[in-house]
């Protein structure tokens, strides 16, 4: 299920709104699909959680970080992604839990965003039934004085792109080994790399200028 909502953009700067002269290339952003994600996932799972417990994840910070890999291709971006992760189990909301006021954070200028918030739901499978996962995403992109409708669309989906392979790694995480997401760990991924079986169903809602989508969730 996916749902790209869009805003309608007023033609005078504001607070986001980046003024450059006619002509200029369209702003650079991410490509997800040159990016390695480092997802470090913290917890803050109930005691009577187990293996098969629905988890809960909120996306509490996304960086943009140096190459220190002499692995890592010049063409290669790394994006370290901070999941805060809990089951459904605790009556405290998770966020509470992890001392956080809001769901909406700061995005790095190279994402071509200003802030977002991510929900995550997943569901271990069995035998059975294959793994689930939902994902609700709220991104917020700065105006661009004099931008065309066609430029404005080439940035949304960008972001949108962004954010999608952001809530693939997240999800992902979230549906990690039971024992390691007691204890918190990071892992590095790409999205391109995720194993299908192991992704089972996945569902992602992404509302591009609309920050506090997933917050409302």
């Amino acid at each position: 299920m996916e749902n790209l909502t869009n805003s309608t953009h007023s033609e005078q700067a504001t607070s986001h709104t980046i003024v450059r002269p006619d002509q200029t290339p369209p702003i650079d952003t991410i490509d997800p699909k040159h990016t390695i994600f480092e997802v470090t996932v913290k917890s803050f799972f109930s005691k009577k959680a187990d293996e098969y417990s629905m988890r809960i994840g909120s996306v509490d910070d996304i960086q943009v970080l140096p190459q220190y890999d002499e692995n890592t291709t010049s063409e290669e971006t790394i994006v370290g992604v901070t999941l805060i992760a809990g089951d459904t189990g605790n009556h405290q909301p998770l966020l509470d839990r992890a001392g956080k006021k809001s769901s909406i954070f700061d995005m790095p200028k190279a994402t071509g965003c200003t802030s977002a918030s991510m929900s995550v739901t997943a569901e271990p499978g069995d035998a059975e039934y294959p793994n689930f996962s939902e994902v609700i995403t709220g991104v917020e992109i700065p105006g661009v004085a004099g931008e065309s409708p066609a430029e404005l669309a080439e940035r949304e989906q960008a972001a949108e792109n962004f954010m999608r392979a952001v809530g693939e790694v997240a999800a992902y995480g979230l549906l990690g080994p039971f024992s390691e997401l007691q204890e918190g760990f990071t892992l590095t991924v790409k999205p391109a790399e995720i194993d299908k079986t192991k992704k089972g169903k996945s569902y992602q809602t992404i509302t591009v200028d609309s920050p506090d989508t997933a917050g409302k969730s």
